[in-house]
């Protein structure tokens, strides 16, 4: 059974290196190498989006810049080498990496604009951010 599976993934890994110039082992390495400087962004986003909301200054918002970029640019990194060294790829794997790239982008950009960051905060952190004023009409109209 093990024989098996390892001669399966040989083959397939030849296959794919023949075919698309693309080394599976390297894609993994990439991509386990770029989980800690993943989730060192998105703390680094959660730190930033946290002091913004108790300090409000304007050095926060750098920390989640750097955040995001670092975030993103680690998520990118394994993708960013299929696209350098492929070769004859599919075009639906191109869309996907389309789709994949804009709905990502998308989808934090509506989350920071919503404030919907917050509740990734850990649990004893959102106590201690203070809601947002928002600014009343006081003229009532009769």
């Amino acid at each position: 059974m093990i024989e098996t599976i390892a001669a399966w993934w040989t083959q397939t890994v030849a296959w794919v290196t023949a075919t698309y110039h693309v080394n599976p082992y390297i894609f993994i390495v990439l991509y386990v190498v770029s989980i800690p400087p993943y989730w060192w962004g998105l703390f680094d986003i959660a730190r930033g989006t946290y002091f913004a909301a108790t300090r409000r200054t304007t050095r926060e918002w750098r920390v989640i810049a750097r955040g995001v970029v670092v975030n993103q640019a680690a998520w990118f990194l394994p993708y960013i080498y299929v696209a350098i060294a492929a070769r004859r790829l599919p075009w639906f794997v191109w869309v996907l990496l389309g789709v994949m790239v804009t709905f990502s982008v998308t989808y934090f950009l509506i989350q920071l604009r919503r404030g919907g960051l917050k509740d990734k905060l850990p649990k004893f952190l959102r106590s201690r951010v203070r809601p947002v004023e928002t600014p009343t009409n006081t003229d009532t109209e009769s």
